[in-house]
């Protein structure tokens, strides 16, 4: 009966099993007997039940150590490769401020060398009043202009556009000016298309491992006279003076308007007309970049805009006009910033 009994208290799980011999004496147990081993019955199973738990509790103690030993290994190596990394991107960090620094001291002298090899604007003595305004969005520009003189006199001018921004397309610009202003006075005597043509061949050979291409506009002044040139770049606006009415010089009867330059597979011929400007007239050319200005509802400010600050501003000055349009652009943006180089060159006849 005992490993039954023994059994049962230990919640129908076998501990151990106890065997008690027989009496010597061959005689029954009497009922004092009978309780003295149904006492012993229950203190070994308590005995037993504890010697397992101890055993038990001492494994687990044992694993815990063990674990937390393990752990703790773990944790000192995660802290040793933390610190590493801690110290990695400190350098890095460190890098990448110099990096920086080194990139901006770039980009300054980008700037300055940019500024420095733009024209001064050409005296009141040529007879023409100009007045421009340059307007980079990254601080180096894709946008160009270049004024042609010879003995005090204006001869001519460009305005280019390069694609993108920056410092790529702000060295474009300085290849440019060289490649134009060379075939300009090289080709005094063939028509302003040729010329350009001219300059686009030997842009082409240039620049054409690059993914930059260009749009301009070429002039030459001759009296009363311009030349003028347009490659894939927005219509120059004239206004006669005192008129109330500013047009687009792109006659409506032929095809004017050349291919971009600088890409080879756009080496088409370029056509060139005349248009004849006045003392009080005056005309304005200008990079796309004052066109796409957003206004309320990702309305442009566009033509529209410019003309009616050229109108607005009257009989006023080369000067008067484009602070006139710089500012009705501001107002109408609302903001100072750009999403594009902005250039924008107003010539009266004086």
């Amino acid at each position: 009966l005992l490993p039954r009994c023994l059994s049962r208290f230990l919640y129908n799980e076998m501990v151990g099993i106890a065997f008690p011999g027989e009496r010597l004496n061959l005689r029954h147990i009497n009922t004092d007997e009978a309780r003295f081993l149904e006492s012993a019955k229950r203190s070994m199973a308590i005995s037993i039940n504890n010697s397992v738990m101890y055993q038990k509790l001492s494994d687990l103690k044992d694993k815990l150590e063990e674990k937390v030993s393990m752990r703790t290994e773990e944790l000192l190596k995660a802290m040793e490769g933390l610190e590493t990394a801690n110290m990695e991107l400190t350098s890095t960090n460190e890098e990448l401020k110099e990096t920086r620094r080194i990139a901006e001291i770039d980009m300054m002298m980008a700037v300055h060398v940019q500024k420095s090899i733009f024209p001064e604007i050409p005296s009141d003595s040529t007879g023409w009043d100009i007045a421009a305004t340059f307007m980079p969005m990254s601080m180096v520009s894709g946008d160009f202009y270049d004024f042609y003189q010879e003995n005090n006199e204006l001869k001519g001018m460009i305005l280019l556009d390069v694609s993108g921004h920056g410092i790529a397309s702000g060295l474009i610009t300085m290849i440019a000016r060289s490649v134009f202003y060379r075939n300009f006075f090289l080709h005094k005597d063939l028509k302003l298309g040729q010329v350009a043509e001219y300059a686009n061949k030997e842009l082409i050979g240039e620049i054409t491992n690059t993914d930059k291409f260009l749009t301009g506009i070429m002039l030459r002044f001759e009296d009363d006279f311009v030349e003028y040139v347009n490659a894939g770049h927005p219509d120059i606006m004239f206004r006669k003076k005192e008129s109330d009415h500013v047009k687009i010089i792109n006659p409506q009867d032929m095809n004017f308007k050349g291919s971009i330059l600088g890409v080879a597979q756009m080496d088409y011929p370029y056509k060139s007309i005349k248009f004849k400007v006045e003392s009080g007239d005056i005309f304005a050319l200008f990079s796309d970049g004052i066109l796409e200005g957003t206004g309320h509802r990702n309305s442009r400010f566009g033509v529209n805009g410019i003309a009616n600050a050229i109108l607005q501003a009257g009989n006023g000055s080369a000067s008067e006009v484009i602070d006139k349009i710089m500012k009705d652009f501001r107002a109408f943006t609302g903001t100072d910033k750009l999403t594009d180089d902005l250039t924008v060159i107003v010539i009266k006849r004086k």
